[in-house]
């Protein structure tokens, strides 16, 4: 395991990671990327990664302001051109390794190869609709044996009022683990 204190282990990127190690991990996507900290951080520690599809519409979307945190201002005021240059920034170091789609979600997945992931992280719009969406246009590109993950999953006594705790649960039932705020499905 990794040398990080308690805090960062439970970071969704570690969180990510650990998941990973153990399975196929050679192709994959991270639904809304915004500064690529997650894309970043896992192209660093899975050299195994040959190519991660990276999609974002690096825009505003109306339903957020209802959805994040409002102190988390830098989702809802941010200069998304100057988001996604602080992403190309940070993912030069894996450039061979990865894939822009500047689109929505679903349109993105609809140019991607049904069964040809090993994994998809979905951390975009948290608005429920959206999340089901993703959902539901992202499971059928993930090979038998992957793995559908996503970040803010609502874990009982946090003041967060995302629509993907509700999304999860409705789709998933109990065929699902979360840990912290990231939640997985095994795809069989």
């Amino acid at each position: 395991m990794m040398g990080y204190s308690m805090n960062q282990k439970n970071r969704r990127w570690n969180i990510l990671i650990d998941l990973l190690r153990t399975r196929p991990h050679a192709w994959g996507a991270e639904i809304g990327v915004f500064e690529g900290d997650t894309s970043h951080r896992l192209m660093e520690a899975l050299p195994g990664v040959k190519h991660l599809i990276c999609v974002d519409p690096f825009e505003h979307y109306p339903e957020q302001t209802v959805t994040l945190n409002p102190k988390k201002a830098k989702f809802h005021d941010a200069d998304y051109n100057q988001v996604m240059g602080t992403f190309t920034r940070n993912m030069e170091p894996h450039k061979s390794r990865y894939t822009l789609m500047r689109d929505y979600s679903t349109n993105a997945a609809r140019l991607v190869e049904d069964h040809s992931l090993d994994f998809v992280f979905i951390d975009g719009n948290h608005a429920y609709e959206y999340i089901v969406a993703d959902i539901k246009a992202w499971l059928p590109k993930i090979k038998l044996g992957g793995l559908l993950s996503g970040h803010d999953y609502k874990v009982k006594g946090h003041n967060r009022s995302f629509g993907v705790t509700r999304a999860v649960n409705e789709i998933f039932k109990e065929d699902f683990e979360f840990k912290r705020f990231v939640w997985w499905h095994n795809v069989r």
